[in-house]
């Protein structure tokens, strides 16, 4: 497995070579700057019409034009309806090129009345962005949920869409935008209404968001900007479907040698005890790790978007204790340790009675198990290019789908409740 996860890993490095980012202090600004917050907030910076990057109305007035023409003209059947922006002159909608924006407001986590249903998720909701203007000769209202690392939660997107259209439902134009990374589809969910999903918009920072940058580009010197198209230009490239099957084959490597680590720990911890851990990979998506006394109890090791690993017994597809994750990007002695308290934790949460199945066996400290010492150059990698791992790996559906079912659990528990 070692040589083969060495090869891939090599690859990658031959990829992120090839494609540097041409930033000073990179590691700053990942910190900086890889997260829904930034790019939230510099969204709305740009939309402003007073802001220091002295654009003025023009960033807005092409993304209300982008907007329409992905609506009017993309791929994808959107819904068309009077309160929609339009790109033509027939059909349904609004014109996007005849709008005054001098007078926008731009609003970061805009709240939202209380939910209209109660069995929705608790508590109020926020908009990453609201653009508005409730002069009566414009009247526009356009929501922006912007997801970077995350996805939408269960009913997330059709409250919000239904919240607004009742609150703003005398405003001419409610518009809805979906921005992600490389424009993927919001999460569905099995109970949610397809049509629901049709009244957002899919935008991608790295296709939409870049091109307006771009033509804007030599309106404005400001640095911002400048670090905005660097990075949207660096990220941009590893959305190609050409890098796919190397990201995918990324993702395996790196649920493999945590599920290894842990699995190992669980043997050591269950030595001379009823029963033994297993390892399966049956679906080549997500390792399960069972224990041969309750064979219809996997414990699954996945990989979410958040390059975290999460670890969970699930019992027909149901979790049988909330998940434990550990942060990957951590460094290598501390992901060893956080895997060893997991493998601990586990027996006292799989199993009624622990007693029969742990062993008196304490934490090595000051040794490493062979696994781990064939691991350990995968967890240095990770360590070190933590940041632009995460950028590869949200372009890998898998991990969404790690996510999906995340958040299901989540919405399933608070139901519950």
């Amino acid at each position: 497995m070692l040589g083969k996860a060495q090869t891939i890993l090599r690859e990658i490095d031959d990829l992120l070579s090839e494609n540097p980012l041409l930033l000073n202090d990179k590691d700053l600004i990942f910190m900086q700057c890889f997260n829904e917050a930034w790019f939230s907030n510099i969204l709305s910076w740009l939309l402003n019409p007073k802001g220091s990057h002295k654009l003025g109305v023009s960033f807005s007035s092409q993304l209300l034009k982008t907007i329409a023409q992905v609506r009017t003209e993309g791929e994808l059947e959107y819904t068309h309806k009077s309160s929609f922006l339009k790109w033509g002159k027939g059909g349904k909608g609004v014109s996007a090129t005849q709008l005054s924006l001098k007078n926008t407001a731009i609003i970061r986590e805009f709240y939202l009345a209380k939910p209209i249903r109660r069995r929705a998720i608790k508590g109020p909701r926020y908009c990453d962005i609201v653009l508005l203007d409730l002069d009566a000769e414009d009247s526009i209202f356009l929501a922006i949920e912007n997801k970077l690392f995350t996805s939408n939660h269960p009913k997330q997107l059709e409250e919000y869409y239904e919240l607004i259209e009742k609150g703003f439902k005398r405003v001419k134009i409610r518009e809805y935008v979906y921005l992600t990374v490389y424009g993927i589809a919001p999460i569905y969910y099995g109970d949610a209404s397809k049509k629901t999903y049709s009244y957002w918009t899919r935008l991608s920072w790295t296709k939409h968001i870049l091109d307006i940058v771009n033509t804007l580009y030599c309106q404005s010197e400001h640095k911002e900007i400048t670090r905005l198209r660097c990075l949207l230009e660096w990220i941009k490239t590893f959305g190609k479907p050409s890098t796919g099957p190397l990201i995918e084959r990324l993702r395996e490597v790196l649920v493999y040698a945590a599920a290894s680590c842990l699995h190992g720990e669980l043997i050591r911890l269950g030595e001379g005890k009823s029963g033994t851990w297993e390892m399966t990979n049956a679906d080549g998506k997500s390792i399960s790790l069972t224990h041969t006394s309750h064979p219809k109890t996997p414990l699954f090791v996945e990989l979410l978007p958040t390059l975290s690993i999460t670890v969970q017994s699930r019992r027909n597809k149901r979790p049988l204790f909330e998940k434990i994750i550990v942060p990957y990007g951590a460094n290598i002695d501390q992901i060893f340790n956080l895997l060893d308290l997991t493998a601990r934790d586990v027996y006292h949460y799989h199993f009624s009675k622990t007693d029969r199945y742990l062993g008196n066996k304490r934490r090595l400290t000051s040794t490493l198990t062979s696994i781990k010492k064939e691991m350990r150059p995968i967890f240095a990698y990770v360590s070190k290019h933590q940041y632009e791992l995460k950028i590869l790996l949200a372009a890998s559906k898998h991990v969404w789908q790690a996510q999906k079912f995340e958040l299901e659990e989540l919405e399933q528990e608070e139901t519950e409740v």
